[in-house]
């Protein structure tokens, strides 16, 4: 919803995508948070990296029809929180 939302009100000043943007910034914050509790090297960059992978995935299963892609994020997501694990 709020992917198709901000394409749609693209004007940064938009109220709309405002409130796409801020609630964008609340999601990364939240798996920051559950990052810092895995003592990760960079929790902040490593939720944005993962934000930018949920989104491709809904994305992805949106325009294919393919409920598969939520796996195919997760087995990604778990290379990229593997590799920053170990370089801690």
């Amino acid at each position: 919803m709020f992917i198709n939302a901000s394409a749609e009100y693209h004007q940064a000043d938009n109220p709309v995508h405002i409130a796409c943007t801020e609630h964008k910034n609340l999601v990364i914050k939240l798996i920051e948070q559950q990052l810092s509790e895995l003592a990760l090297t960079q929790p902040l960059e490593t939720a944005k990296q993962l934000a930018i992978l949920a989104d491709g995935a809904i994305v992805g299963a949106h325009t294919t029809n393919d409920s598969a892609s939520a796996k195919h994020a997760k087995a990604v997501a778990e290379v990229l929180l593997n590799s920053y694990a170990e370089a801690a």
